[in-house]
């Protein structure tokens, strides 16, 4: 083989239409979200502590022979609903992290966007490609450990009116799932357009995704317990939750599986549900506005 023989030569293969970028970005978006080995690690985390349940409350049932104690649907809700907040808060963010807090800054350090926009890619094909991933992991760490779950509780059901009503767990568990995907995969993202470093949007999203409700669980307990000394009722103040992204969540999930007492808390869902609309919508305007403005060569 001569020298000339080793330069450029046109591609001969078939051509996928422009239509299909968005596909084409969302499976290699998902192949190299699975090759960060934060996501592998809360997978793994996720599948040992959903058998560790399963178990355990194959066990439980088993053990207690009065199982009406534990068997009413609406004790169970408690239970569905409190596998999520540590998959918010350990899973969620692993995979936020691995899969969707670095990947703009990733391709903005290796000039990845001159490969992708002098090419038929929109900037919206290449936001959807990039956010799709990191919605659909999040979804699935934690929709699919709430049905393992659930079909263990139909399974162990004592008769089959109670086996019938538990099945209409799957709809909150869905709905909550889906909810955590929409909102973490565009504000992941949205951290990795902050700057060029990968490991200063990681920080930042970490940041965001922790301190807040630090702060506000510390002011809520100083509250509660200055409450108790001065004699009042202890009722803390929840309003800082507000900022915060894994509360705003449990806020909604707890309308979504009508947990016990969500009726009468001081802050429910009506007031997380808006301020959740709001950040996503502003994490996609973010987004965008950066991706317009990168300067490409034609």
């Amino acid at each position: 083989m001569t020298v000339r023989d080793l330069g450029y030569r046109p591609y001969e293969g078939e051509r996928l239409p422009a239509s299909r970028n968005t596909w084409v970005l969302l499976r290699h978006g998902l192949a190299r979200a699975w090759a960060s080995w934060l996501v592998k690690l809360a997978i793994g985390v996720s599948i040992a502590i959903v058998l560790v349940v399963g178990a355990y409350t194959f066990v439980l049932s088993r053990i207690v022979a009065a199982i009406s104690q534990m068997g009413s649907t609406q004790d169970l809700v408690g239970l569905c609903r409190s596998q999520y907040t540590w998959q918010i808060w350990f899973c969620v963010l692993l995979v936020s992290l691995g899969a969707g807090s670095g990947v703009i800054a990733n391709d903005s350090r290796n000039r990845a966007f001159q490969f992708y926009f002098s090419k038929p890619v929109t900037p919206e094909q290449y936001l959807l490609g990039r956010t799709l991933p990191v919605s659909i992991l999040c979804a699935l760490i934690t929709f699919a450990p709430a049905v393992i779950e659930i079909v263990v509780l139909i399974t162990l059901a004592p008769t089959r009116e109670e086996s019938v009503s538990r099945v209409g767990l799957i709809f909150p568990a869905l709905g909550f799932s889906a909810l955590i995907g929409i909102v973490v995969g565009p504000l992941s993202v949205a951290a990795s357009a902050l700057a060029k470093s990968r490991a200063l949007t990681m920080a930042a999203w970490a940041a965001f995704f922790v301190l807040p409700h630090l702060v506000a669980a510390l002011t809520d307990g100083v509250v509660m317990l200055a409450d108790r000394g001065s004699g009042r009722d202890a009722e803390g103040f929840p309003w800082l939750f507000l900022g915060s992204v894994p509360a705003l969540l449990g806020y909604v999930g707890d309308a979504l599986f009508r947990a016990p007492g969500v009726e009468t808390a001081k802050v429910g869902w009506m007031h997380a549900a808006p301020i959740l609309g709001g950040i996503v919508a502003g994490s996609i305007a973010l987004t965008w506005w950066r991706l317009r403005r990168v300067e490409v060569i034609g």
